[in-house]
């Protein structure tokens, strides 16, 4: 839909097709997907994670996932403080 466009009314939800490609992901009110800024380059950069999805983390001993997780708190607790000021 764009700005200007006529829309009839059918008193049914909006309802859009989708195909393999589409499900399970978050999408905006534009289509687009909405990438979660991590504040870790190497995440931000290899593994983009999408806004209000689901993500795992997965790994043996000793490679670093609750300093992964610590950096992502404070980063996400960062961010927060800014907006409520």
């Amino acid at each position: 839909m764009t700005r200007g466009e006529i829309v009839i009314d059918t008193q049914h939800p909006l309802q859009v097709p989708v195909g393999d490609r589409l499900l399970g992901r978050m999408l905006n009110l534009f289509g687009e997907a909405e990438i979660l800024k991590t504040g870790i380059k190497v995440i931000d950069l290899l593994t983009p994670l999408e806004r209000g999805g689901k993500t795992g983390l997965l790994g043996s001993a000793g490679v670093g996932k609750t300093v992964l997780i610590d950096e992502r708190e404070k980063t996400a607790r960062s961010v927060l403080e800014k907006l409520e000021q």
